[in-house]
């Protein structure tokens, strides 16, 4: 029997649920171990299914666009695996989806879990990421700066998130 409730769940709700689904909301917490000590402390879920947006894509793509302004964290495998391991929960499967943009974890109290996770993605890939981020903006900026001093209008376009990330990036002087 499912129940479907519109709005926030109270520790005295949360409290007595076998399985708590996070999808798409970890990112968006400024302190997510805190954030899931209070879901957790108090309940007696035995069961979480953690979704968020995987970072080994981002930067396996140089998918620059997609660090937008609202997500204060970004996630690995091994990252989740130890906030869940903090609370002593156990990691019972991993999944990428939607081409690999995002990244699910199932963890459960009891039984055995899939053991040492390794680590998707190494600092010398996340240097590369960050030097070829800058290189990219600074073209963007460049083409902008050229534009403008050629006194040429411009439009931005872009949906949502991405729009706005790219507006943030855009030196001020050319506005």
């Amino acid at each position: 029997n499912l129940t479907l409730k519109k709005g926030y769940v109270s520790d005295k709700e949360l409290a007595k649920k076998d399985f708590l689904i996070c999808r798409h909301t970890l990112e968006h917490i400024s302190n997510p171990q805190k954030f899931v000590f209070e879901l957790l402390n108090k309940s007696e879920i035995q069961a979480i299914y953690l979704e968020v947006p995987c970072f080994s894509y981002l930067v396996g793509r140089n998918a620059f666009y997609a660090l937008t302004y609202e997500h204060c964290s970004w996630y690995s495998k091994k990252a989740l695996s130890i906030l869940c391991n903090r609370f002593d929960y156990r990691v019972t499967c991993f999944q990428k989806k939607f081409d690999e943009e995002y990244l699910s974890i199932e963890c459960s109290k009891s039984g055995k879990g899939i053991g040492n996770i390794e680590k998707d993605i190494e600092f010398n890939q996340l240097r590369i990421f960050c030097e070829k981020y800058e290189e990219f903006y600074t073209k963007i900026n460049t083409l902008i700066m050229d534009l403008h001093d050629k006194q040429k209008t411009i439009a931005l376009w872009g949906a949502a998130g991405k729009g706005v990330t790219l507006a943030t990036h855009i030196k001020k002087a050319y506005c």
